[in-house]
C-alpha cells in the first residue's frame, strides 16, 4: 500500500483500487479451485486406469483373448472455466489498477 501514497497522494478513485484488489484475490481463489479440481479429476482418472488394468490382467490370467481398452480424450471443463475466470479477473485487476494510478496522476495535484 505504500505505492498509493507515492503515486496517488490525493487518493482519488479509491473504489477502483479496492475493486482491483478484489479482482486479484478472485483470480488467486479461482486458480486454487482450478488446481484442486484438476488434481481430483486426475486422481479419479488414475483410479479408472488402474481398475481397467486390473481387469486386463485378470482377463489375461484366465486366458481371454482380444482384450481392448477403450481410448477416450479426457477433458476437464470445470478446470478450463476456472482458468478462464482467473485470467479474466487478473486482466480486470490490472486494468483497474492502471485506471487508479492514471486517474490520480492525471487529475491529482502535481507533486
Amino acid at each position: 500500500m505504500t505505492f498509493v501514497n507515492t503515486l496517488a497522494p490525493s487518493k482519488l478513485a479509491l473504489p477502483a483500487l479496492f475493486l482491483a484488489w478484489i479482482a486479484f484475490v478472485g483470480s488467486i481463489i479461482s486458480l486454487l479451485y482450478a488446481m484442486r479440481s484438476l488434481q481430483s479429476g486426475l486422481s479419479k482418472t488414475f483410479d479408472e486406469i488402474m481398475d481397467r488394468l486390473s481387469e486386463v490382467e485378470h482377463a489375461e490370467r484366465s486366458g481371454a483373448s482380444g482384450i481392448s481398452i477403450p481410448k477416450k480424450k479426457i477433458h476437464y471443463a470445470k478446470v478450463e472455466i476456472l482458468n478462464q475466470l482467473a485470467i479474466g479477473a487478473f486482466i480486470v485487476g490490472v486494468l483497474l489498477l492502471g485506471f487508479f494510478v492514471g486517474y490520480n496522476l492525471w487529475v491529482g495535484p502535481a507533486c
